[in-house]
């Protein structure tokens, strides 16, 4: 692996490190109290470090979200592809609604109700994401 590969793998790690704290902020302390110095100081380094790989706040609850909404996507695309009948196919996926929230109720949560509560509903519409292309398929 060249030096190249190696400081992208290290960008990478770096990134889940933030984020993976991040989203333990978020459940333990809600949005509104996140601070980006209490999150630089929970992974020991400068908030401006933060800044290299996120623009702002709002950033990471787009990431944590765009985690749990490509896993959702691939299952719910899965489900579909699996039955042809539209009510087995809505069957399936309110199922799979309900064990997503049940097995990882946090990530449900921040997923759900998040990027809704950032951006309002008319931003989550119009900006590309994972998560907003799982809403779609759903309705």
């Amino acid at each position: 692996m060249g030096v190249k590969e190696k400081r992208v793998k290290c960008n990478n790690e770096f990134r889940r490190v933030i984020l993976d704290s991040a989203r333990e902020l978020y459940i333990n302390e809600g949005y509104e109290k996140f601070m980006m110095r209490k999150l630089a100081k929970k992974i020991g380094y400068s908030s401006t470090t933060i800044y290299v790989y996120f623009k702002g706040k709002d950033d990471l609850p787009f990431a944590i979200c765009e985690q749990g909404a490509e896993q959702y996507f691939v299952n719910l695309n899965h489900i579909r592809r699996l039955n042809i009948n539209p009510l087995d196919v809505l069957r399936q996926a309110l199922l799979y609604c309900l064990e997503f929230g049940f097995t990882d109720p946090n990530q449900y949560e921040i997923f759900l109700f998040t990027s809704r509560d950032v951006y309002g509903i008319q931003e989550f519409m119009k900006k590309e994401s994972m998560a907003r292309n799982s809403f779609l398929l759903c309705s």
